[in-house]
């Protein structure tokens, strides 16, 4: 893998990687995880399932466009969970 997509990965690895926010919702934090990576240049697609103030988002994909072709990183599922006046953010193992 190259530098620069060594560089991309983990950056997007640590954009999701976030800590809990206080006075937010699980809505907040993933449009404004969607604008964060739009506003890079980036497509950002995923299936989402709420349940109560929580939100489930499945098969989460961002698109990093390169000379060579398009890279993707697929994360399978991230949790938000609604705790308070605070989101947890939970990514599934892979």
């Amino acid at each position: 893998m190259s530098l620069k997509k060594s560089l991309i990965t983990s950056t997007a690895l640590a954009a999701f990687a976030l800590p809990a926010y206080a006075d937010i919702s699980p809505d907040q934090v993933w449009t404004m995880m969607q604008d964060y990576y739009t506003n890079a240049g980036l497509t950002v697609t995923a299936d989402r399932e709420e349940s109560g103030k929580d939100l489930t988002l499945r098969d989460v994909t961002i698109t990093f466009p390169n000379d060579s072709g398009d890279t993707v990183l697929t994360i399978p599922e991230i949790q938000l969970e609604a705790d308070g006046d605070e989101v947890t953010m939970t990514m599934a193992e892979t």
